[in-house]
């Protein structure tokens, strides 16, 4: 029982850091033809918990099984997923804007500022010349 508490604790803590420090966990997912998803998660993870256990939940809330499948199912499109976090003032579509403005700087923002949950982005090979 006390290792329940604590955890109930860790995370009343970290959801009160969020809060205080105005910031919300964003989920993206792009691959090589663009950007597919922007999802925000912040309250998916704290206050939809039950619901996605017990299968009940509401069809907004992102089936990250069926993402993963989607993306392993198609390696061609060399997909990546991250989920990152982003101030309150920042909309899902804001970030789908600043992909269409300027795609490959917004993925080059997200990987820095991000974290990875799944990639096969395609490497570079070096020419010899």
């Amino acid at each position: 029982m006390d290792f329940y508490i604590i955890k109930v604790d860790i995370i009343l803590d970290f959801v009160y850091n969020v809060n205080m420090n105005n910031r919300r966990t964003l989920l993206a997912c792009w691959n090589s033809f663009g950007l597919e998803t922007v999802t925000d998660i912040t309250t998916t993870k704290f206050d939809d918990t039950w619901q996605i256990l017990s299968g009940s939940a509401k069809d907004d809330v992102p089936n990250w099984n069926h993402l993963r499948f989607r993306v392993m199912a198609s390696p061609g499109l060399h997909y990546e997923v991250y989920s990152f976090l982003a101030d309150q003032g920042i909309s899902c579509n804001q970030v789908i804007d600043m992909f269409k403005s300027n795609p490959q700087a917004a993925a080059d923002t997200i990987r820095s500022i991000g974290t990875c949950l799944y990639s096969d982005r395609m490497k570079q090979a070096p020419v010899i010349l």
